[in-house]
């Protein structure tokens, strides 16, 4: 399976690369269908630009590998659904308001 420390993909006149990107967490992105399970990897980058992006990689022939862009909101969902954080979620999503509940 290749690294996602070598993925990079041009996406929309953009070039996306995991070698200048931060990456902000990561997980196995377990899928159980059917009593099968499919072994994935998702780990969820940001670019120098600010722009959040995840490769996906897997172990099954029938799922392919992938890097996609994400909005801010489902790179936020993404985030905390991630078991293995590398960032706190102020310093992975610094332009996000925080809301005071009080």
């Amino acid at each position: 399976m290749k690294s996602p420390n070598d993925w990079e993909a041009d996406i929309q006149g953009k070039h996306y690369t995991t070698k200048n990107s931060i990456l902000l967490a990561q997980g196995d992105g377990r899928d159980r269908r059917k009593h099968e399970t499919i072994d994935r990897n998702i780990s969820l980058y940001r670019s120098p630009e600010g722009e959040f992006f995840k490769v996906t990689l897997s172990k099954s022939q029938s799922d392919r590998n992938k890097l996609e862009i994400l909005e801010p909101v489902e790179a936020l969902k993404l985030f905390g659904s991630l078991t293995e954080r590398y960032v706190d979620l102020e310093d992975a999503f610094p332009n996000i308001e925080k809301t005071n509940s009080e």
